[in-house]
């Protein structure tokens, strides 16, 4: 995962490792850790397809999603930019995306929510709901 230290960072490490001429590449999951972050990328890319998975370091379930979640971005890494996004950081980000409890997954379809999903997922339910929403 690409984890950032500040503002400067996310955008030169997206210029830089998953943005290539200006067309989304994504390569690796993005891990923001404030909501000025998020802002900020969905403000550069508008039109973006992003799978943000809320979470955090003391989540049992947030834990076991993680290697569905890797799994998942290795199949739709073409179609999504895929980013962890840690709710103990900010809780400005729990607000916004009203995250009451986690682990919770949201889909951002051309920059607007277009999915969420509260509880553990597993693959299978995962790659449903990627399929129906992937060519909406």
């Amino acid at each position: 995962m690409i984890m950032f230290e500040n503002d400067t960072d996310i955008l030169e490490t997206l210029k830089s490792e998953v943005l290539e001429n200006t067309q989304i590449a994504p390569k690796k999951i993005l891990d923001f850790g404030s909501l000025k972050e998020i802002n900020r990328f969905l403000d550069d890319y508008p039109n973006v397809n992003m799978v943000l998975d809320f979470w955090a370091e003391w989540c049992g379930p947030c834990k076991a999603f993680l290697p569905i979640f890797e799994r998942m971005h290795n199949k739709y890494r073409n179609d999504y930019i895929f980013a962890k996004v840690n709710t103990g950081n900010d809780q400005k980000i729990s607000w916004k995306y009203k995250i009451t409890s986690i682990p919770s997954l949201i889909i951002i379809k051309n920059g607007k929510l277009a999915y969420k999903k509260v509880g553990f997922m597993d693959y299978n339910g995962f790659d449903e709901v990627f399929a129906r929403y992937k060519n909406i």
